[in-house]
């Protein structure tokens, strides 16, 4: 039923004279007027309706349906408050639906359908407790501050066309508003799909293989829009886009390379795809494709960095700079791999390798060098400014084992030794090895003896990556006093 106190307090204003500046300032200001549906007089309110019979004019309805409401503002002024309409919910979650009422100054009442006398739910200030109804006794519906209907609990069956009651308690007036409702599956997509990210809602890619770029998203179901833009330091550039289609609830646009040449003016340039719309509630989703060109970036300089086997390495993305969008790359050979980037806001691997990890000021850390850490690294980074490159190379030690050299006749250890010769013989071969070492290493033979010995290196026999052998022939000698040295590796 309507409320009780909408009629009296209407009838009793009624009698009041109206004054004619006032219909044309209550009508400027009314708002929810202009959004009634007018299809038939039973949208209006029961109470309205009664004091609209009051204006007896022979009209056309839809004609006497305005000058009626028109003739009910000139009396009694406006209740200047709205609803939205349509509004979309999705099944299976909870739901506003948006009305903005002062509840301090109104009392709501919401009907299920436009034909129904008894309200799903109420809001009447003064009583105890203010909300009442079918609706919040079994804990389905509630009314929030503002007049608005939360539904906890979505289902098909909250489809179709809402009836809102405004009361003010102020000045008696009381108005109806109708809000259809569309109520739709649950949208499973978590961002819209970029065909060059493989799923993920952040990629990058080489401007070089850069070719046709698209962007979908599968509910559509009420509406959806898609749209491109670039995102550039403070401000957004939005990216005509002409080329879309949609094809079994799943919704697409395309740019050509072509479109994206005209945009692309920086070493680096983040394209988004955004969704919003029905389908998807108040939510907008996004996905963003990093466009490289490698030719852009100004190269900062670099170093070499030595570690060792099963160490850990820190790798710095350049000197004196902290940038929060950077991209780490490994060069080995011919080969360049983006391994890693960080997109301002969070990091990506591309190559998924639990020993790297980057901090948030871009430096790198491999958390247990291996040979296979070799390399030459290269940040890529913008810090607000300039866009830099930076390269260090990487060099891994294999310490030898044993940790000294192996010389023919000399007990292992790091001592000197003395190696007897027969004087009988023309010449002896002694030979000198390091095992298990890297990188390669250049073994040399020192005279450490007061005379002029005569000598010479016979040949160097590399084994297999770590293993060094230097052979030496001595010549004309009866007795000599050697000592190996092996040069620092490091």
């Amino acid at each position: 039923m309507s409320p009780k106190r909408t009629k009296p307090a209407m009838r009793s204003n009624f009698s009041e004279k109206a004054e004619p500046q006032g219909y044309v300032t209550n009508f400027s200001k009314c708002l929810t007027v202009s959004s009634l549906t007018p299809t038939t007089e039973t949208h209006l309110s029961k109470s309205i309706l009664e004091i609209a019979t009051i204006v007896k004019i022979t009209l056309p309805p839809v004609v006497a349906f305005y000058l009626n409401v028109l003739r009910i503002i000139g009396l009694f002024g406006c209740v200047c408050a709205t609803c939205q309409s349509p509004q979309y919910v999705e099944v299976g979650g909870s739901a506003v639906l948006k009305c903005d009422f002062d509840v301090n100054t109104y009392n709501v009442y919401w009907y299920k359908n436009v034909s129904d006398s008894i309200p799903l739910i109420r809001f009447e200030k003064g009583n105890v407790p203010p909300i009442s109804g079918s609706g919040f006794v079994d804990a389905s519906y509630t009314i929030d501050q503002k007049g608005s209907l939360i539904i906890f609990d979505v289902t098909k069956s909250e489809e179709g066309t809402y009836k809102v009651l405004s009361y003010s308690i102020t000045s008696g007036i009381s108005e109806t508003h109708l809000v259809v409702v569309y109520a739709h599956a649950t949208c499973e997509e978590e961002f819209p799909l970029i065909n060059y990210c493989k799923g993920q809602n952040t990629c990058l890619v080489d401007f070089d293989s850069f070719q046709r770029l698209s962007c979908s998203f599968g509910c559509t179901e009420p509406a959806v829009e898609l749209r491109w833009y670039i995102k550039h330091e403070g401000y957004k550039e939005t990216i005509v886009v002409n080329d879309t289609e949609e094809s079994d609830g799943t919704l697409t646009i395309h740019i050509s390379s072509i479109e994206i040449n005209k945009y692309i003016r920086e070493p680096l340039t983040q394209l988004v795809c955004e969704a919003r719309g029905a389908a998807i509630g108040t939510r907008v989703l996004k996905s963003s494709i990093f466009i490289d060109n490698s030719d852009g970036w100004q190269s900062n300089g670099g170093n070499t960095k030595y570690y060792q086997i099963n160490s850990r390495a820190i790798l710095s993305c350049g000197e004196n700079t902290e940038p929060s969008t950077f991209i780490w790359e490994k060069i080995t050979g011919n080969k360049t791999e983006v391994f890693m980037f960080h997109d301002g806001e969070r990091q990506h691997l591309l190559i998924e390798n639990s020993q790297w990890y980057a901090t948030e000021r871009s430096t790198l850390v491999v958390k247990q060098v291996d040979i296979t850490s070799e390399g030459i690294y290269r940040c890529k980074f913008y810090d607000g400014e300039n866009y830099g490159a930076y390269e260090i190379t990487l060099i891994v030690l294999v310490s030898p084992s044993p940790p000294f050299l192996l010389v023919d006749g000399c007990p292992q250890n790091t001592q000197p030794c003395i190696v007897n010769i027969n004087k009988n013989i023309s010449y002896f071969n002694l030979t000198c090895k390091v095992y298990e070492v890297y990188p390669q290493l250049t073994l040399h033979i020192e005279n450490n003896s007061h005379k002029d010995w005569n000598f010479g290196v016979i040949h160097t026999l590399p084994m297999e990556e770590t293993i060094d052998t230097l052979s030496v022939r001595l010549l004309c000698f009866s007795y000599l006093s050697l000592s190996a040295v092996m040069r620092t590796y490091s």
